[in-house]
């Protein structure tokens, strides 16, 4: 890690997100995901859930990257809807310090397991799932709209957590 990474890594602070959020959240997207990035109206309903929670990576004060994790009505099972981070800051540890965050989020609202869908061909982000003891479950078939890489398949990935 270069030094200007580790510089930046270590003054990234994570926070919880809120609806006031959604200029940042849709910068974030639209640098990341480009044509796959979600509509304003998809993010101001991913931000106001009741049953989720969205968090904000920040390094001095301007958000870089964020994700955001849904509760089923049970509580048992977590669903990332979304994790991004702006290309400028990947490979950082941004992504995996949102990941913690959601993960004990998660443990918190007693969920046993955590679900979440990426694209077939997305390599670094299976890269850190996988590192992170996620296993993929399911290919789901045209899970996506636009493809990626020519695919629009989806690959499903579950991590079981302990309940505190």
């Amino acid at each position: 890690m270069t030094m200007m990474m580790t510089m930046m890594t270590s003054e990234a602070k994570v926070r919880r997100g809120s609806v006031s959020d959604i200029e940042a959240v849709e910068s974030i997207e639209q640098r990341a995901f480009g044509v796959h990035a979600y509509s304003r109206a998809e993010i101001s309903d991913m931000l106001s859930r009741e049953n989720s929670v969205t968090f904000i990576c920040e390094i001095l004060g301007k958000a870089v990257g964020y994700s955001s994790i849904f509760f089923s009505r049970n509580g048992k099972v977590a669903h990332v809807e979304s994790i991004a981070v702006d290309p400028a800051y990947q490979g950082g540890g941004m992504g995996n310090m949102l990941m913690d965050a959601m993960e004990s989020e998660a443990v918190s609202q007693g969920c046993r397991k955590i679900v979440l869908e990426t694209f077939e061909r997305n390599e670094k982000a299976l890269n850190m799932y996988k590192k992170r003891d996620y296993i993929v479950t399911a290919l789901v078939k045209d899970y996506y709209t636009i493809p990626y890489e020519g695919s629009r398949n989806a690959l499903r990935l579950e991590k079981y957590i302990k309940v505190k």
